[in-house]
């Protein structure tokens, strides 16, 4: 008995904080992963700093680098804000399999208990 409530003890106390952590860290991970802080600070600046300088050109020559600069900038825009779109989509899918993970992880040791009494029902019928 003393085995089972120290088990209890650890699963509600330091299991939990364990638990919590690893949770956490996914959170960490996924927004690692996906660059979101390099993503935001970015969003305005051209897809992978392909910007021409105008200096010295003509007008006509300075017109049409600063509409591929814009082109570059706009697609920039695009992917980022497609990576940040899928980030968002598997953030909340994240969060979801968290909280349902922290619910299963408190209500497991009564489902054992349930489940061993399910099983003793079952075969003395």
């Amino acid at each position: 008995m003393i085995i089972a409530a120290n088990y209890l003890i650890w699963w509600y106390s330091q299991g939990l904080i364990i638990l919590l952590k690893y949770l956490k860290s996914f959170l960490i991970m996924l927004t690692d992963t996906f660059s979101i802080r390099i993503v935001l600070f970015t969003f305005f600046k051209p897809w992978k700093k392909d910007a021409t300088p105008t200096g010295g050109l003509s007008i006509d020559q300075k017109l049409r680098i600063i509409i591929f600069n814009l082109i570059s900038i706009g697609f920039g825009m695009v992917i980022k804000s497609s990576v940040f779109l899928t980030y968002i989509i598997l953030l909340i899918i994240l969060i979801a399999i968290n909280i349902i993970l922290f619910i299963l992880w408190l209500i497991a040791p009564i489902l054992i208990i349930e489940f061993f009494v399910l099983g003793i029902m079952y075969l003395i019928r």
